[in-house]
């Protein structure tokens, strides 16, 4: 890439994370005003459920938006003890997409326990390098990167010995690192965590350094970075007492290496989702709406749908969706990701218990369009600092 182009791009990067990831795609979404009126619920049809294909069963796995339009599927298992055999990988260009296989070599990670996958592994992508990054409990290390356009993996620099899973992990596109808070503790009898660490993705790859605790030790929690504030919001999880979590935290990333970067803005939120683990969290970036779905407890499964408008972060607040068409059905344990091009949050696997209490795996692929009512938001357009040919291609 031009060294130039990358430095522009560098200097923006929250605003371009999303961009960057559909450089290839079709032309982009008009862009979206403010999501909710001010004391409204979404009007009718403003989000819609549709179904994509189906590809193979797969829970406690991760996803990732790659910088050419793909969802890239990464670890969890098929069935319990059973790995996927393959990375999987939906292509979001068009409104439909399919599946297909990435194709990879080198060092790939694998469990450390035997006869398992790789569940609550966690993953992000760079979208400048254009390489993924996962934190793992893993048999020959704990941090491995991808690169996107070779497919080759390889054993991160400067790696540390982060005994991690179902940890918080999130790619801090302004100061190009990742960041990961908690999870459990293979070898302590699975004991949940507080510490935090950030990686360098620069090409320095100077490796993890220690951050200040977390305030909380919780597992299983929704969480995604909103661009615009550069917070990484939390919901839920299971708490150190072994009980489902309601509560609503977020990080400052630009003080992480501070103490009391993370604020409990439960109260400030208002009323929103029920406690529980094992949900997911998306934030749209040009309507900055978060989008929470799914989730369970000991006695239910959550398929409901709630909003966290976070056009002011000074006020944040929660609102109940009700979206169109048919919906995909309470889950867990599945992943989700925002697909700029189409305005959409796009679903994908998970667990769902039956009346019996069997618990089955799912493959079904669901798509949640998103589009806002038009308010007096101005529309702010992005320069293009770069060209398509700039960025690596993958050799799909």
């Amino acid at each position: 890439m031009n060294p130039v182009a990358r430095s522009l791009i560098r200097t923006c990067a929250p605003a371009f994370v999303a961009v960057l990831a559909i450089v290839n795609s079709e032309p982009r979404r008009p862009a979206l005003s403010s999501p909710l009126a001010p004391d409204a619920p979404p009007p009718a049809g403003a989000l819609a459920w549709s179904q994509l294909p189906a590809d193979d069963t797969l829970a406690g796995h991760d996803a990732i938006v790659t910088p050419d339009g793909f969802m890239l599927v990464h670890a969890g298992e098929r069935q319990p003890g059973i790995a996927p055999a393959a990375m999987r990988q939906l292509d979001l260009r068009g409104p439909v997409g399919a599946w297909s296989t990435l194709a990879t070599s080198g060092e790939a990670p694998i469990a450390r326990l035997p006869n398992r996958g790789l569940p609550g592994s966690r993953a992000v992508v760079d979208p400048v390098e254009g390489v993924l990054l996962t934190v793992c409990d893993c048999r020959e290390g704990n941090t491995f990167v991808l690169d996107l356009a070779t497919g080759v993996w390889s054993h991160a620099a400067g790696d540390a010995p982060l005994p991690l899973w179902y940890s918080l992990l999130a790619y801090d596109a302004a100061d190009d690192r990742a960041i990961v808070f908690g999870g459990q503790a293979f070898g302590l009898g699975d004991q949940a965590v507080a510490s935090g660490w950030a990686y360098d993705l620069s090409g320095r790859r100077a490796g993890w350094r220690p951050l200040p605790d977390a305030p909380f030790k919780s597992v299983y929690q929704a969480a995604a970075v909103e661009p615009a504030s550069r917070h990484l919001v939390a919901f839920g999880g299971l708490g150190d007492d072994g009980l489902p979590v309601g509560a609503l935290w977020r990080l400052d990333l630009e003080r992480a290496e501070a103490q009391g970067a993370w604020e409990d803005i439960t109260a400030l939120a208002g009323p929103g989702p029920a406690p529980r683990m094992g949900a997911t969290l998306v934030f749209d970036p040009d309507a900055r709406l978060g989008v929470l779905h799914g989730g369970y407890t000991a006695e239910r499964d959550f398929g409901d749908v709630w909003l966290l408008d976070y056009r002011d972060p000074a006020a944040p607040r929660w609102v109940s969706a009700q979206p169109d068409g048919s919906d995909p059905g309470a889950r867990s344990g599945h992943s989700a990701v925002w697909d700029p091009a189409h305005g959409r949050m796009v679903v994908y696997g998970g667990t769902r218990r039956g009346p019996d209490g069997d618990v089955a795996f799912l493959g079904d692929a669901w798509a949640l369009s998103v589009a806002p009512p038009e308010t007096a938001r101005p529309t702010i357009h992005l320069p293009a600092l770069f060209n398509a040919a700039d960025v690596p291609s993958t050799g799909r």
